[in-house]
């Protein structure tokens, strides 16, 4: 955690100095996550980044994009939970009944 913490501290204040190089050291960043990512991901991790930076590049207001940002990752994750949904086939949904069980046995 607190390697993670130095990190942001570290890019929030690039962000302000030199936002270029911020520009310059997330891309490394960014690229180094994909790559390290399955091969079979690779590709797809690079076309939604490229959708990100499609998309943020229409705003300049920190807030705006921070807003856009989370509206494109809600609506990816939520796609991603549909298409995932979508495989279970109804017939491996099993409907189990409550069994009933007495908390007072019987006395005889």
């Amino acid at each position: 955690m607190k390697e993670a913490d130095e990190n942001f501290s570290f890019m929030s204040k690039l962000y302000k100095t030199d936002p270029k190089e911020f520009e310059r050291v997330s891309r490394v960043e960014i690229e180094d996550a994909i790559s390290h990512a399955r091969p079979e991901l690779q590709n797809r991790l690079r076309g939604l980044q490229f959708r990100i930076d499609s998309t943020l590049s229409k705003y300049k207001n920190p807030q705006i994009r921070m807003g856009k940002m989370e509206q494109l990752l809600w609506e990816h994750g939520m796609n991603r939970l549909n298409e995932a949904l979508h495989f279970i086939p109804l017939t491996t949904q099993k409907k189990t009944l409550a069994k009933v069980v007495s908390l007072f046995p019987k006395s005889k």
